[in-house]
């Protein structure tokens, strides 16, 4: 698709939840056979939601790809009202 074709559309993204058929190794492949070369920063992102097999596919898939640097993106949860670390500002967003 075009990007201007993208505007407001939800994107199903590559299927990882099981191992068997594990999308994302191939789509990993691709990607490092067309960047071969150039440094490529990869993210990997996830919140309280997500669940741990779906993360150890993605690591699975990196490390079958020989991608073994890689940035993890998180949501933290916020520092509780009223302990000392919120007072001096570790809780401020």
């Amino acid at each position: 698709m075009k990007s201007d074709q993208l505007n407001d559309k939800v994107l199903p993204g590559i299927p990882v939840k099981d191992t068997a058929n594990n999308e994302l190794t191939k789509w990993m492949r691709g990607v490092t056979d067309v960047y071969t070369g150039t440094k490529v920063n990869l993210l990997l992102k996830g919140d309280n939601l997500a669940k741990y097999p779906y993360f150890k596919n993605v690591i699975s898939a990196f490390k079958k790809n020989d991608l073994l640097k890689f940035q993890m993106v998180t949501e933290p949860e916020n520092v509780p009202q009223g302990t000392e670390l919120f007072k001096t500002g570790g809780g401020a967003e």
